[in-house]
Formats: C-alpha cells, structure tokens, sequence
C-alpha cells in the first residue's frame, strides 16, 4: 500500500496496489518499469500528470470522483482493464504501445499486426469526463465509447476492433484515421477468443450518435452484425470509408440509417453509392409498411391501406426496385404487351385479321399499334376489345416516364 500526497516518481517497483485519495493540491505521479496489481485514484485534489511508462503488469486501474490533466498510457506489456466511472474528469487519456488483457484474463493475439503496435483487449469509457482521448496503434478486442459533447476531442489513429459500441455522441470532435472492423472470419479464429462472441450484441453498434464535427478517413466498417440507430452522419466529413450494407435492426431504423448514408454519399457527389443505399433505403421501406399495414386493425381501414401499399410501394418495388433498375420495367412492359396482343388475338383474331402461324411472315403491325399507351381504339378498320384494351391502357400508363424524369 502506498500513499501519495506530493509529487512521486517510481522506477522499476513491485506494488501490491496503490490508492490515491487525495483532497488538496496538485501531484504528478509517474511509474517506470513498475508492476501493480490494482491502482485506484479515489477521490478529491487535482493529478496534473499520471504516466505508466514501460511497465510490466498492472492488474487494474479505477478512477472516481477526480480530475486528471493527464492520463498516459505507454508501452504497458499487461494491464488487465481501465476503468472511468461518470463523475472522473481526465483532461487527456493516451493509450499507445499497450497491452491490456481482457476481463476474463485471456490474452488475445493478433499474428499480423504491426511490429508496433499493441493489443488492446477491452476498453470500455465515459467520455463526458475525458476532455481528450487519443488511441493511436492498437487493435482491440471491445471498445465502447459512451457520452461524449462538443467539449471532447476523441482520436482514434491505425486502430482495428473487432467490436465497437459508440453512444450517446452529441457533436464531439470524433476522428478517425484507418480504423478497421476485422472481418468475422478472423475474428472467430485462434486470432482473437471466441468470447467477444458470447454476448448477443451487434459488432457495430452505434446509437444516439450525431457525428456532425467528425472526421472519418480510410475507415472499413463494412461488416455484417451492425446496427446504426438514430445516427446522423450526413453532415460529417468522410473519405475513403466503407459502410456496412446490411444491418440488423427494425427495418424502420435501418430505413433511416441508410438514408443518412445516402445523403452523405450525395452531398459528396458520389452517385453509384448514393443510389445503392437509396436502394437499400427503399427496401427497407418497403418491410417496414408492411408491417405497419398488418398491424391496422379495422376490415376498411385495413384494405385501404392494403390497397395503398400495392399501388404506391408493392408496384414500385417488384417492377423496377423504385426506379433504380432499368430492366426490370423494360422486361415488364413487354411481357404485359405480349399478354395483351395474345389476348386480342384469341378473342378476335379472326375480325382483325391476325392470327397464329409458324410461318416465318409474322405480322407485327398489331405490336406496334399497342406499343404506345396512347392508341388508336381501332384497329384495320375494326374497334378493339374495350375491355381488353382499357386493362392494357391502365397497365401500359404506370410505364410512362413523367417530363420532369429528365
């Protein structure tokens, strides 16, 4: 047991643990090749400057009701977890060049990872009381990154996690340079313990987050288990990032995460991904109204809103994925023309003149008179069907393309 009351520096020391409760004036505490099985800063006073720096072990470290200038974190070889409660005030939280196990004390190894950097088992931090973060050249198992405001800078820097959680973001100054989502196959293998895994929550899961003041370059969270809910991302800054394109939650919230990603990829000019996740956006659309239409209770209610739904997104969907694959109304227009020309043919073939043969003189004159929605009612002299050409008339107007489509 040590105590502190003034300004100490500890080089290559064996501590059983080390409490800090400190009520008045300003320390600086620094440790050099030291092992400690637990640290805690308790309560009270003001720590300009704490710095691990080229230790070996160090079983855990808490931080209450404090405030620190300075937390520094570097070339640590084990430290089994860091912990921020709500009302600790770190002016600056450095983890660089460490290795911090994981709760169930289970190292974890990363085979291809830079010679320098560090593994990272499980970070788990109230930002609201960390006035700058910086993880630079690690890669981790967890990190979970919670109540941050416009008053926290958080930098992330050649990071790769194989499981981020961020929440309640209310425009911090966010920064993200190459942080990577380790694919799920390597993930599940003797690279990284199956842990991670044992609870049933998404690998990215970011919610209540407004990314406004961020910066994300040469990221890659295009990973399946991912959910982004109530998320805005349209006004950040990103470049050269991958987001993921399927996520797992309610179709409603998914609607309006991809709606984000599109008008971030519009505002950035980038038209093929904008349209991808316009897709993606109405699909999920789609799912949600129709479970919105069978939970209406009410027989009247409920056909009127069935009736909407075809018109206005069962339609849509199923003949061109609303607009977005030319094809597919191409491949429906004809295929309803056909129907409609056999039609004709069955029921007066004979009167108009035109009827089946296996000789190579077809007579495409009756094709080319029903192309257009907009006919002639007569045909070689003769009035057509008015039953089947209203249908195919009714049909043929969903197909024409208004003039302000161009």
């Amino acid at each position: 047991m040590a105590t502190v009351t003034s300004t100490c520096h500890f080089l290559n020391a064996k501590l059983i643990s080390f409490d800090i409760d400190h009520k008045e004036g300003v320390i600086s505490v620094r440790f050099n090749q030291c092992d400690i099985d637990d640290f805690a800063f308790i309560s009270g006073g003001k720590v300009e400057d704490l710095l691990f720096w080229d230790c070996g072990t160090i079983g855990s470290l808490f931080f209450g009701d404090v405030r620190i200038s300075s937390v520094r974190i570097y070339s640590v070889k084990e430290l089994n977890s860091i912990q921020v409660p709500f009302g600790a005030k770190i002016e600056t939280l450095e983890i660089i060049n460490s290795d911090i196990k994981n709760a169930e004390g289970e190292r974890i190894f990363f085979p291809k990872a830079p010679p320098s950097s560090k593994v990272i088992g499980e970070v788990r931090l109230t930002i609201k009381g960390i006035k700058s973060l910086n993880i630079e050249y690690s890669n981790m198992g967890i990190l979970d990154l919670s109540n941050a405001s416009e008053d926290n800078t958080i930098k992330l820097a050649n990071v790769k996690c194989s499981s981020m959680h961020i929440s309640d973001f209310a425009k911090p100054t966010f920064i993200l340079n190459y942080v990577e989502m380790l694919s799920e196959d390597a993930s599940q293998s003797n690279i990284l313990d199956l842990f991670l895994w044992k609870e049933n929550t998404p690998r990215l899961l970011i919610e209540s987050a407004d990314f406004t003041s961020a910066l994300i370059i040469n990221c890659d969270f295009s990973i399946h288990k991912s959910v982004l809910n109530e998320v805005l991302l349209e006004s950040a800054k990103v470049l050269n990032t991958n987001w993921p394109k399927k996520l797992e939650g309610s179709h409603s919230v998914n609607q309006s995460a991809f709606r984000q990603l599109k008008s971030l990829y519009q505002k950035q000019g980038n038209f093929r991904l904008q349209l991808d996740y316009h897709s993606l956006e109405m699909r999920s659309f789609k799912f949600a109204e129709s479970e919105r239409v069978k939970s209406i209770n009410g027989v009247l209610n409920k056909l009127k809103e069935r009736v909407d739904y075809f018109v206005k997104v069962f339609l849509p969907f199923h003949a061109s994925c609303f607009g977005l694959l030319s094809w597919k109304p191409i491949l429906w227009y004809f295929s309803f023309l056909l129907i409609a020309i056999n039609a004709f043919i069955l029921k007066q073939g004979e009167t108009i003149g035109i009827k089946y043969t296996l000789a190579g003189n077809w007579d495409f004159s009756l094709f080319w008179h029903l192309f257009l929605p907009i006919h002639s009612k007569e045909f070689n002299g003769i009035q057509l069907n008015i039953g089947i050409d209203v249908m195919w008339r009714i049909i043929a107007s969903f197909f024409i393309i208004p003039p302000d489509y161009f």
